[in-house]
């Protein structure tokens, strides 16, 4: 298993896939294996040539820096879990590549933006659909495995990769 934080030595790790025709599953994770982890990174490994479980703390899902640095994320047992499991590749990237500088592009869902009261959102569906485009052309996956604290992530996931023509097959673990 390696442990990719650039994105270039990410990018090289996907190419040398790609060249192989080896399909991708990527499970996506805020730098924490939870409930539903696990399965999910079953069914990638079952499903697909090679996985990646993304371990990144998206700070544009959160109301501010100070409660994205106190999420709480155990890289060791992260590690652990997917060393165990069998995963590929954990990509963990340093936050300054993701996000650098004077950062303006964002992704956004008008439709569902429409939908959400204020209480429902403090950008944190921005964040979440920039985070996964972000993932999506990073990692290239053939598959997306989620876990769906509610069905609205994997209903915002769906229409994102419906919108914007992504092809991928998205996999849910509904946790209600």
């Amino acid at each position: 298993m390696r442990i990719a934080t650039h994105l270039e030595q990410t990018r090289d790790i996907i190419r040398y896939w790609k060249k192989q025709d080896l399909t991708i599953g990527l499970v996506t994770t805020m730098g924490k294996i939870k409930e539903g982890h696990i399965d999910l990174i079953k069914r990638a490994i079952h499903e697909n040539d090679r996985v990646v479980v993304s371990a990144f703390v998206n700070p544009l899902q959160f109301p501010s820096l100070e409660e994205c640095n106190a999420y709480p994320v155990d890289d060791n047992e992260t590690d652990a879990v997917c060393e165990e499991l069998g995963v590929d590749l954990i990509f963990r990237p340093v936050r300054e590549e993701m996000y650098s500088g004077r950062y303006c592009t964002f992704v956004t869902c008008e439709e569902w933006s429409e939908k959400l009261t204020a209480s429902d959102q403090f950008d944190y569906y921005r964040g979440f659909s920039t985070i996964v485009v972000k993932m999506f052309h990073i990692i290239q996956p053939d598959s997306i495995y989620i876990r769906n604290k509610s069905t609205r992530d994997a209903e915002l996931f769906k229409l994102l990769a419906q919108d914007l023509n992504m092809d991928v097959q998205i996999y849910t673990q509904d946790l209600r």
